[in-house]
């Protein structure tokens, strides 16, 4: 029996998308699956019980009585996973149509050779509560600005994607490089406060926001970024996008390199 469903978990939106996709990787070997995915129990649920992945993506199969529930799997840090998902992105993944045309409007507003820069704070700074390594906290806003300009210095009519979860970065970018700063409305935080775990609001709007997010940066020339699955994610989504990891330059953090070809 070839009917498969792949659930959501609690973490972070491209946290769980990264591991649905992984997942694709191994059903996709089977011949003609039928495979359902089913957020249905996420940080991203309007209410209980609904399907959180048909609030952005097109379904892939249909729901059928007897299906096999698989867990997410992580593809290996490697740059073949960076083409991989790059594949079964293409191959399985179709963004409502609503959110593809906010993308759509902020990329024709980014003209030619864009900068996509995510500088992700707020609960970054206690990654290591999470697991993580505490070289995963981000690196100062000013490393990020001498980065900023050194590809500004090279394309001085390229525009900027700023994606931040934090209000007082954006303040910053934007009144540093103003009308050069391309940015999408959002939920946004301070501190060491999540936006996902721990403000108040709309959660399926948050959803959005970081998908859109991502998919513009996707769109970019080059990314600066930090560790974070959502830029991890963009890379994933386009080839052809470089990058510079700025806790790989300076935190000697290497976990997000291998999607860069050696």
């Amino acid at each position: 029996m070839n009917n498969f469903v792949v659930t959501g978990t609690m973490n972070g939106f491209f946290s769980v998308f990264r591991g649905t996709v992984g997942t694709l990787s191994l059903l996709d070997k089977l011949e003609d699956p039928n495979i359902f995915v089913y957020w249905n129990q996420t940080l991203y649920n309007d209410k209980t019980g609904e399907n959180a992945w048909e609030y952005y993506f097109e379904q892939i199969g249909i729901y059928k009585k007897q299906m096999n529930f698989v867990p997410h799997n992580i593809l290996p840090r490697e740059y073949s996973t960076r083409v991989e998902m790059n594949r079964l992105i293409n191959k399985y993944i179709k963004v409502k149509q609503p959110i593809q045309d906010k993308v759509n409007t902020l990329v024709k507003k980014l003209g030619p050779k864009p900068l996509g820069v995510h500088i992700r704070m707020t609960d970054k700074n206690k990654c290591e509560e999470h697991g993580e390594p505490i070289s995963g906290r981000p690196v100062a806003l000013e490393t990020y600005i001498k980065h900023i300009n050194k590809y500004l210095n090279h394309n001085p009519n390229s525009k900027i994607y700023l994606a931040t979860d934090d209000y007082n970065v954006l303040a910053t970018i934007r009144d540093k490089y103003e009308e050069k700063v391309v940015f999408s409305e959002c939920i946004r935080s301070e501190g060491k406060t999540s936006i996902h775990h721990d403000l108040l609001g709309n959660n399926r709007l948050k959803g959005e926001q970081v998908l859109v997010d991502c998919m513009t940066l996707s769109k970019c020339n080059h990314l600066i970024k930090g560790i974070s699955n959502v830029a991890l994610c963009a890379m994933f989504w386009n080839l052809d996008l470089t990058s510079e990891n700025m806790n790989s330059i300076y935190n000697k953090d290497y976990r997000e390199d291998f999607v860069c070809k050696l």
